[in-house]
């Protein structure tokens, strides 16, 4: 069915180039003269076009066998000739149609002393039909005009190739991203479950608990291109009340407003969470009273609005030296579904952290 279409538009091209050549004969031939003239010459141009196109130019030309596919269309304009001049006589007459009468007529008014030379040499051998010598120029146009039908359809076949090999790299760097992000997530968090273990804390089976849901979210539902927006805010929430069981003061730090959500809203698994990782992160929760954790999500005309704010640690102006990778991830995400389609500002300040970010539909 893929090639049911092209084969289609070439079938009706080759019956409109016989339905042309076969009315230009009718104007100086009888109707069935011209239908035969014109099915041969058809044949012809169809058997060259397709044996130039589909054989000689990709096997020999396209291959730097230059000599080889000189040899060969020579050949081929040689066994045109030879059937033309055999075979085909006795369907194509050499007698003189209305078009020669007539020429003939022409030359004897405006040239009298060429027709009368012309006249004198009636009667000998031609060296070569005049009809078989309009075939092989028409035939060179045909070849040329199959030599620009195989360049433009291996171009668009490589241009094709082109960006089939590009959207399956996209999609195995979306992959890869998405890979790196999971085990940093579990690794902070591993971090907290042990901290949590080493003090034999009670909140430890609730924090398994509260993880075992956001692997399963990781796991199975990030494997979707795209996710409700919902479900990734439920994602954040279990997060958020993961981190919080490690501190009881977290609960007054932490500002989570969720205003107008469109629940027919999608976007990427997994790609608001580095923002809220990063926070947590570098952020000073666990050692000043003062600090804290703004996060708002609203949608606005179908656009997403996300606004991460929080107040950062002394210690968090150096770079972490195992850190870097959640924040450039995240961006590179954005890039490959979004494209331009997003705008994500990132301000740092002496003590606080500001990112907004905004998913255009």
């Amino acid at each position: 069915m893929k090639n049911f279409k092209p084969a289609l538009i070439h079938f009706l091209v080759w019956v409109g180039y016989f339905n042309l050549i076969a009315w230009s004969f009718s104007s100086f031939e009888d109707w069935q003269e011209s239908m035969v003239r014109a099915l041969v010459v058809v044949s012809i141009h169809s058997f060259l076009f397709y044996l130039n196109a589909n054989f000689l130019m990709p096997k020999f030309l396209d291959r730097r066998k230059v000599v080889s596919y000189a040899v060969l269309l020579i050949a081929s304009l040689g066994l045109v000739l030879a059937l033309l001049v055999g075979p085909l006589k006795s369907v194509m007459p050499e007698r003189d149609s209305r078009l020669t009468q007539r020429m003939d007529e022409m030359r004897k008014n405006n040239f009298p002393k060429e027709a009368k030379t012309r006249d004198r040499r009636k009667g000998r051998k031609r060296i070569m039909d005049p009809r078989a010598v309009g075939m092989l120029i028409s035939s060179a146009a045909v070849l040329f005009v199959s030599s620009v039908y195989f360049n433009i359809k291996t171009k668009k076949s490589k241009d094709e190739e082109l960006l089939q090999m590009k959207n399956q790299s996209l999609e195995a760097e979306k992959k890869f991203l998405k890979s790196q992000i999971n085990p940093h997530f579990l690794f902070n968090t591993l971090n907290n479950l042990y901290s949590l273990a080493t003090v034999k804390s009670d909140k430890t089976a609730d924090a398994i608990q509260r993880l075992s849901e956001i692997l399963r979210y990781s796991i199975y539902d990030s494997e979707s291109k795209l996710v409700t927006l919902q479900k990734e805010l439920e994602y954040i929430g279990h997060y958020i009340q993961l981190q919080s069981l490690k501190d009881e003061d977290f609960d007054s730090k932490i500002s989570l407003k969720s205003e107008k959500v469109s629940e027919q809203l999608q976007i990427p698994p997994m790609v608001l969470l580095p923002f809220i990782e990063n926070a947590f992160k570098h952020g000073n929760l666990a050692t000043s009273d003062e600090a804290y954790l703004s996060i708002e999500i609203k949608t606005k005309d179908e656009n997403l609005h996300f606004t991460c704010k929080n107040t950062i640690a002394e210690i968090s102006q150096a770079k972490d030296k195992t850190g870097g990778i959640g924040l450039k991830n995240v961006r590179r995400r954005l890039e490959l579904f979004y494209g331009d389609n997003f705008d994500l500002d990132i301000q740092k300040g002496s003590d606080t952290f500001l990112i907004s970010l905004v998913l255009k539909a």
